[in-house]
């Protein structure tokens, strides 16, 4: 009598052999727990659930998962790199200010204080438009941003109106 493995066994299962790197050779199944009926899960059994359940499907849709939360942590990072370069360029402008207006804040000369606006406000308008813009470009879709570079590039693509589409048929 062949009895099927509990469903939360198999799903055990499936997370051990993903987070295993998907393999299904001896060695990972010598890691594999026992079924709570006491069975031991052989290879044709989880070779016929690595096929037969979907599991590549549901290893690639659990490792598209992952590469979106990274890449979301990474635009993240960066979005408050450049939140940080703002806060920066603010404080070189407000301590150039200050000692434009009271001396000894700081910044020991006029040329100093006026480059340390200047930096300041390049700082802001740089920071501020790339962050707007990494952005903006973290939510194109794969065909907005080809469609955007094709554009930067001056490739875009143009259909030949002089084209026709057709077949041609073998005469009998």
């Amino acid at each position: 009598m062949n009895k099927e493995f509990p469903d939360e066994y198999v799903e055990t299962v499936f997370y051990l052999w993903y987070e295993g790197g998907r393999k299904e050779g001896t060695a990972f199944l010598n890691t594999i727990p026992v079924a709570p009926d006491g069975r031991t899960l052989k290879k044709p059994t989880l070779a016929n659930w690595v096929r037969s359940r979907g599991w590549i499907e549901r290893a690639d849709a659990l490792d598209a998962e992952a590469s979106r939360s990274l890449d979301e942590l990474v635009i993240e990072r960066r979005k408050k790199m450049y939140e940080e370069q703002v806060r920066v360029a603010d404080d070189l402008v407000k301590k150039g200010m200050e000692y434009l207006n009271e001396e000894g804040k700081g910044i020991q000369s006029d040329s100093a204080a006026i480059r340390a606006i200047d930096l300041g406000l390049t700082t802001q308008r740089i920071s501020t438009g790339m962050a707007e813009a990494y952005v903006k470009i973290s939510k194109m879709s794969d065909e907005q941003l080809t469609q955007t570079l094709q554009k930067l590039l001056g490739t875009s693509k143009v259909e030949n109106e002089d084209m026709v589409d057709a077949e041609i048929l073998d005469e009998e």
